[in-house]
């Protein structure tokens, strides 16, 4: 009697106590299974095997809530930059990968105006962006040697022209166009040396006749000032001292060489007087691009007699230098007054 009592205490218990509700079983069931929950109706079964069916609900429902976790897609690592756009190309470094830190440097490069000591900075700073963009995304030892000719590129730029007293990007350009074309694959966008913008597009006004006429008369004095002057240097000679010991003769060259700056800067400005006005980047484009040549050839001439470091005189490598610079200015200037004749 004992033994009934005790096995119908156990068979009376709340199956929750247990393993779970065979109620609350064929809850879940009709809510997650409704099919299975048709096919087990718990509430039918005697009181004795409701403990059995509760455990087998039980472990379906265990079994169906980890089968839908397994089934869930993971999250799908986000992409990046590199993973959108491929870094090589043909075996070059993809221009694609690299465009906004090339617009970049560009951008300081190809100047509507005449450059300034600033614009060398600019310049390394932007090729600095392009090489630390090439270290984030390709590794391979083609980048690293990219990476490398910019970092001396860079200081190159940085660096600035070998005459701190004349501002002149052009080399820069060139410089950068050969390593652009040996290390990045082409692409449309890309500038080039004498292609800064497009000047005498239609957005443009057109120059008054009269402004070229006043240039082109301005650049013939400047070239018969420039044949003269050579030989007028020339006469006046290197450094004829040392730094240590300047001497009489030195002393001589070196007031003959003041005498000839203070006439040779009149005669420049003299040569220069007709000139019209710079009418800023938004002028006219043949007038503006013009006026930018003339202006870089008088910049050249205005320092023709200036010594190199503690010096007091030029050498002739020096002025040699200088007036080349100033004849290929000349020379740009004529070809542009020649297309707009």
């Amino acid at each position: 009697a004992a033994k009934r009592d005790a096995s119908a205490c156990a068979a009376s218990r709340d199956p929750l106590q247990i393993y779970g509700s065979a109620i609350g079983s064929r809850f879940l069931l009709r809510r997650r299974f409704p099919l299975l929950a048709r096919i087990l109706p718990v509430q039918r079964f005697p009181s004795r095997r409701r403990p059995l069916f509760a455990i087998l609900a039980f472990w379906v429902l265990l079994c169906g809530s980890a089968c839908e976790r397994a089934a869930e897609p993971a999250d799908a690592p986000e992409a990046g930059p590199a993973a959108e756009i491929a870094a090589v190309v043909s075996g070059k470094l993809n221009a694609e990968a690299f465009r906004q830190q090339i617009e970049a440097l560009e951008k300081a490069l190809y100047l509507d105006r005449p450059e300034t000591a600033d614009d060398y900075r600019a310049v390394g700073r932007a090729v600095l962006e392009l090489v630390n963009a090439i270290g984030r995304i390709e590794g391979t030892h083609f980048g690293r040697s990219a990476s490398g000719k910019l970092l001396f590129f860079s200081a190159r730029a940085e660096t600035g022209s070998e005459d701190p007293l004349i501002r002149d990007l052009t080399p820069i350009r060139k410089e950068w166009e050969k390593l652009r074309s040996q290390y990045f694959s082409r692409a449309d966008w890309f500038r080039r040396a004498g292609t800064r913008s497009s000047r005498s597009s239609s957005s443009h006004p057109q120059a008054r006749p009269e402004d070229l006429a006043s240039v082109e008369a301005a650049v013939t004095r400047l070239e018969r000032l420039v044949l003269r002057g050579r030989l007028e240097v020339v006469a006046l000679g290197e450094p004829k001292y040392t730094l240590e010991r300047i001497g009489a003769e030195g002393k001589t060259q070196i007031n003959g060489w003041m005498e000839w700056t203070a006439r040779w800067a009149q005669d420049v400005r003299e040569a220069t007087t007709d000139l019209p006005q710079y009418p800023g980047p938004k002028g006219p484009g043949d007038l503006v691009e013009v006026l930018e040549h003339v202006d870089m050839a008088v910049l050249y001439l205005e320092r023709i007699s200036l010594g190199e470091g503690s010096w007091a005189t030029p050498f002739a490598r020096q002025w040699e230098d200088r007036f080349a610079r100033a004849e290929k200015s000349l020379r740009a200037a004529r070809s542009v007054l020649s297309r707009e004749s």
